[in-house]
């Protein structure tokens, strides 16, 4: 199962890691995205993994990481 928050914190310790204002803008969004995504988790929206599941497509590309 997706976990919202450690896929937040590793964008979190990639923000602090960025030098690029292109990538730091797209790793924040993202973060915020998946703290989003906790936050309906959290709520018991019955959706969260089918969104979790398509921003992790996009968390993978973002941060570079093999699929």
């Amino acid at each position: 199962m997706i976990d919202p928050l450690a896929k937040a914190a590793e964008c979190e310790r990639a923000i602090k890691a960025c030098t690029d204002r292109e990538d730091l803008q797209a790793l924040t969004s993202l973060r915020a995205l998946w703290l989003t995504i906790e936050n309906q988790r959290a709520e018991g929206l019955p959706d969260w993994k089918a969104q979790a599941a398509r921003i992790e497509k996009l968390h993978l590309d973002v941060l570079g990481l093999p699929k």
